[in-house]
């Protein structure tokens, strides 16, 4: 039995050679007719399965027939009727994407443009669906190989092939880039600036053409086929009569079995099916492990909090509208299941080929409905009955803060923090000791096993001093945003300095304490009762439950976008520092030496106007404007080296009403590096205005 025009994308086409398949034309056309004939003016039949297998009157061609035409009625509805719907539906729905895509700004510009080339793949792929085999099974039922559809055949099928491979492409691409950006955030940036959107998305283009158009001229040509034409009843003359038509017929270098491998077999492999599936899925789960991981201080703009969730969708519904495809590669190309080319086939072949014909067309539908529904994740629908506003900020640009907090809240958050931070500060950083054993040994060293009770705890020296760091790094946040001319850029650059100077506290924090600490200080501040006034006469009072609820939700949302950013500048501070490390590298093979804010020597002043030089009974001098410095409360030393087992920082802190901040940053070559542990600390200096510890 012959095989059928596969449509499935992008496999090879197995065209039949249709010339081997009847005994010869003169046994076929005396078996349909009496009439007296001519020779055949081409070598070619054009051939009809019906016609074919009508023409044999055993009982297995009868059943063949009848199988054939049960698989015409599906192939009408699957292929015909659903396929056209599917591709008018898609190609109405990508283009309004890519109109809403070029004219609103819902998605950061890369992620559009890798949208915008998605879209244009699916919409190349539904125009070959339709042109293919979507009008023809309308109209024929069984794709025929002969007249105008062998030339859509011959064009559409491998730019077909073409635009799958691209499809599949660009959804790799799009989650590298993404499994990229949540895993090492920083290197995917000046990833960004190296590789542009327009450059992978040629290539893209590029790879696929070369896979699936250049075969093209290889494998297949069009040649002239004659049909037998019934004698006209009316006439007296009874001779055959034949109709030149055009035909699609494959080249014998297709079953090469050599070639067959190289140029089909290896490159679906890796570049269609299963490799990059298996590739996408793998990604997509692993970024969906590490975003559960960083849940904690991930406070995204409401455009854009769901494009994690819309990229997830996308892969899932991809991974899933691609397994059958998958699965029919592999059956059919690898294991050769329903494609023996013979003119007597076995009864278990045939129905094997019958059955591959139904996988091919379930296959191709699943295709079509991916690229008819992607663009249903991603289209923003119009809201009607209320505006609603929309931003392409991301939490770093220079939008309004009334995004995160607005200016009254922050002020009430402030005047209740103020006053009692010391006292908030250590009792949130001592339940995140007697609640994290790891967190308390990382502060106290071998000390931690003494304190037993809550009271001991609180009354030991570090623990206090870690709180009052805290304090006045969070008085120092709470204080931005009370600031009007304070953009969230600005407050950004103070959130990562912070994270940049206190990276090492990061990697003994995880998710978990970052959620407790976040709880519990949202708690105690709400449930501060000694209001202190900052610029005004206004006395916040929030003894309500409705308002101390309010207070807790603002102050997990500045938490949240203060971590977020203090992320980024942990993470600048890690990779400069493993730049540093490197041997070989421009900075030295030390940390110590590298060219960044922890180990270059460095002063900064800068005036502070009067307006902002006392905030009430704040007794601190603060700073806001030179975003590479360390900005806090208080004028401070900073001395910090790092060694390969023994990271030490070295803070004196003294209080000041000057009209200047001081920031230095020095290595300090006299620091122990033979020590194990990873927290020293020295007993306060007596020098009566200063202390001296290590954290």
């Amino acid at each position: 039995m012959p095989p059928t025009t596969s449509t499935m994308f992008p496999t090879t086409t197995a065209y039949p050679s249709f010339t081997t398949f009847a005994p010869n034309a003169t046994e076929l056309i005396e078996e349909v007719t009496d009439s007296n004939w001519e020779e055949p003016p081409v070598p070619h039949w054009c051939f009809d399965f019906m016609v074919f297998y009508r023409s044999f009157n055993d009982t297995q061609s009868k059943i063949i027939v009848q199988d054939l035409e049960d698989y015409s009625k599906f192939s009408f509805i699957a292929n015909g009727l659903v396929t056209t719907l599917l591709a008018m539906f898609g190609l109405a729905g990508n283009i309004l994407l890519v109109h809403q895509i070029q004219h609103t700004r819902y998605f950061s510009r890369r992620l559009a443009c890798h949208l915008a080339m998605l879209c244009c793949w699916d919409m190349a792929l539904l125009l070959s669906c339709l042109l293919t085999y979507g009008i023809s099974c309308l109209y024929y039922g069984i794709i025929p190989f002969v007249g105008v559809v062998a030339y859509l055949l011959f064009i559409f099928q491998p730019f077909a092939s073409f635009c799958t491979t691209g499809t599949i492409w660009q959804v790799l691409a799009i989650t590298v880039e993404r499994y990229m950006a949540v895993s090492r955030p920083l290197e995917q940036r000046t990833r960004n600036a190296q590789f542009s959107v327009r450059a992978i998305c040629a290539t893209v283009v590029v790879v696929a053409f070369i896979l699936n158009m250049t075969p093209m001229i290889f494998e297949h040509e069009l040649t002239d086929c004659y049909e037998i034409r019934s004698p006209d009843p009316n006439s007296l003359s009874r001779n055959i009569s034949y109709n030149i038509k055009t035909m699609i017929i494959p080249k014998p270098v297709i079953y090469i079995q050599v070639y067959a491998i190289l140029v089909h077999l290896l490159p679906d492999i890796i570049f269609r099916a299963p490799t990059p599936i298996i590739v996408i899925a793998i990604l997509t789960v692993r970024t969906l492990q590490i975003c559960s991981n960083r849940m904690i201080g991930m406070q995204t703009i409401h455009a854009r909090r769901n494009v994690p969730y819309m990229l997830t969708i996308l892969n899932i519904k991809f991974i899933l509208c691609n397994t059958l495809y998958m699965f029919n590669t592999i059956l059919m190309e690898v294991l050769g299941y329903g494609g023996k080319v013979s003119s007597t086939q076995t009864e278990l072949e045939v129905r094997q080929y019958l059955q591959s014909l139904y996988l091919t067309d379930f296959s191709n539908m699943l295709l079509a409905i991916h690229s008819a529904t992607n663009w249903l994740i991603f289209y923003h629908w119009p809201t009607f009955g209320k505006t609603k506003k929309y931003s392409n900020m991301t939490l770093t640009s220079s939008a309004s803060k009334t995004q995160v907090i607005d200016t009254d809240t922050a002020l009430s958050l402030l005047s209740k923090f103020s006053a009692n931070k010391n006292r908030i500060c250590t009792d949130a950083l001592t339940e995140l000791c007697v609640n994290a054993p790891g967190i308390a040994i990382a502060l106290l060293g071998a000390e931690a096993g003494q304190c037993r009770t809550r009271e001991a705890f609180v009354q030991h020296i570090r623990i206090q001093k870690g709180g009052a760091i805290m304090a006045d790094v969070i008085e120092e946040i709470l204080l931005a945003f009370t600031q009007k001319h304070m953009s969230t850029t600005d407050i950004g650059e103070l959130c990562r300095d912070i994270g940049y100077k206190y990276y090492m506290v990061h990697t003994h924090i995880g998710a978990s304490q970052y959620r407790f600490i976040r709880q519990k200080l949202a708690e105690l501040i709400s449930q501060s009762n000694y209001p202190k006034t900052y610029k005004s006469n206004k006395v916040y009072h929030s003894n309500s439950a409705n308002t101390q609820e309010t207070e807790k939700n603002a102050f997990q949302r500045i938490f949240n976008f203060a971590l977020r950013e203090m992320k980024a500048g942990v993470t600048s501070a890690e990779v400069d520092v493993t730049r540093a490390q490197k041997p070989g590298s421009r900075h030295g093979t030390h940390p110590k030496e590298a060219k960044n804010t922890f180990t270059q020597h460095r002063s900064i002043d800068c005036e502070i106007p009067e307006s902002r030089r006392q905030y009430g009974g704040m007794g601190a001098t603060v700073r806001f404007v030179h975003p590479n410095g360390v900005v806090l409360p208080r004028a401070m030393s900073l001395d910090l080296t790092l060694a390969p087992r023994d990271y030490r920082l070295s803070l004196a802190t003294t209080a000041t009403t000057s009209n200047s901040v001081n920031v230095v940053a020095c290595g300090d070559d006299s620091a122990d590096a033979t020590d194990d542990s990873f927290v020293d600390v020295d007993h306060p200096r007596d020098n009566g205005d200063a202390q001296h510890f290590h954290l």
